[in-house]
């Protein structure tokens, strides 16, 4: 859908074309399993877990110094 580059005026109508052909292309049927993408789709999205209540941070914050040899803890 997107090879080769589009080339369009609008990006509003774009993306209208473009959901429409992204809704249509879930219709196809997958090349192993015998079910379209969409039906596969769903039921991967019942099997997700929910996401967490609290926000999780997958970071630390360090504060270090530094010399003219590098940071040092």
């Amino acid at each position: 859908m997107l090879v080769p580059v589009p080339r369009f005026n609008s990006l509003s109508d774009f993306n209208k074309e473009l959901l429409l052909l992204c809704e249509q292309d879930g219709q196809r049927e997958h090349y192993r399993k015998e079910a379209s993408h969409e039906e596969l789709y769903l039921a991967d999205r019942l099997a997700l877990l929910k996401l967490p209540q609290e926000p999780f941070e997958a970071c630390k914050y360090m504060t270090v110094r530094t010399n003219s040899y590098g940071p040092q803890r």
